[in-house]
Formats: structure tokens, sequence, C-alpha cells
């Protein structure tokens, strides 16, 4: 309220867009605000820099995930680029970050070689000429061509990707980098 007991409000929505910058553009940028936070002796303003430059670094790309992840009853894409989340509690489905779909306990879904009609009628999320198939657990995005996917059982020993089935709660795939 000013002296003449008038007032006013003002209200705005704001959509906050990603930084589209290379890697070089990137460091430019870093390279240029933290010489002039070192040439200023501002320690507050140096972390202010690291930490915004570490967190566009470790953000994971979700553009190509579905657009809808709970429709999928999976938690939204945060972890494994383009790639829905976890199942949400009390539902089952593929292991792990995926865009398959995850059903409620209560419902019942078939093993490989039960009869079906979809997809989402199988564990497995693969239905086909109208019989769950198997399916193999995969490592996301087929370790975005950097390196091999290695299958685990539960105490670390290397297995075959035929023993580590969507259905095998016992086995892990797991990205293997190459060097």
């Amino acid at each position: 309220e000013d002296i003449y007991g008038g007032s006013s409000m003002a209200d705005a929505t704001v959509t906050v867009q990603p930084i589209e910058q290379s890697s070089a553009e990137l460091a430019d940028a870093l390279t240029n605000q933290l010489t002039v936070a070192f040439q200023t002796v501002d320690s507050d303003l140096i972390v202010m820099i690291v930490n915004s430059v570490s967190n566009t670094l470790n953000t994971v790309n979700c553009t190509l995930a579905p657009p809808d992840c709970s429709v999928l009853n999976r938690n939204p894409c945060l972890t494994v680029a383009h790639t829905c989340g976890e199942c949400y509690d009390n539902y089952i489905g593929v292991e792990g970050n995926a865009n398959t779909r995850c059903s409620n306990t209560t419902e019942s879904l078939g093993k490989t070689g039960a009869t079906c009609v979809g997809d989402d009628d199988c564990l497995s999320s693969s239905c086909i000429d109208s019989v769950c198939a198997v399916a193999y657990k995969q490592c996301p995005n087929n370790c975005n061509d950097l390196g091999a996917c290695k299958y685990y059982d539960r105490f670390g020993a290397e297995i075959t990707m035929t023993d580590c089935t969507t259905e095998n709660d016992a086995c892990s795939a797991s990205c293997s980098c190459d060097p």
C-alpha cells in the first residue's frame, strides 16, 4: 500500500526451458563466469556457478520418453535417458526403468506360454501370436552404444542373456562401458 492507500498485484506464469548448449559452449561459459568470480573473490558466486554447471551436466535427457509415464503405471523419467522410472508401489512389470506397462499386483498377468490378446496381458510385456513370449532384460538405451550389456545373477556372477528373462527376479542387466 502506498501513501495514498492504493495497492496493486500482478500474476504471471513462467515456464523455465532447459538450456540448449553444447559442451564446448558450457565450458566457455563456466570459464568466463569463474574468471569473474575469482577476480572479485566472491566465494558464494563460485559455489553458485559450479552448482549450476553440475546440475546442467547431470540432467537426464527425457525428450524421447513416453509423454505420460503414469499411463504405464510408472514413475516419471528421472535417471535413465528417454525411459520411464520404476513401477509404482504395488505394481509389477519389467524390473527397473523401462517404457513398458506395469500392472497392479491384484491383476493376473500371463507368464511365458499363457494365452494373451495384447502385450499388456503378459508379465513379459510381449504377446506374439496370442501367446505370452519370453522377453529378456535389457540395458537402458542399449548402453547408448558406449559398451556392452552384461547379465548377472544375484551373486554377481556373469550369466547369459537367455538366463535373464523379465520374469527372473534373481538376475539383472547392466552396462559394461568400453574403455
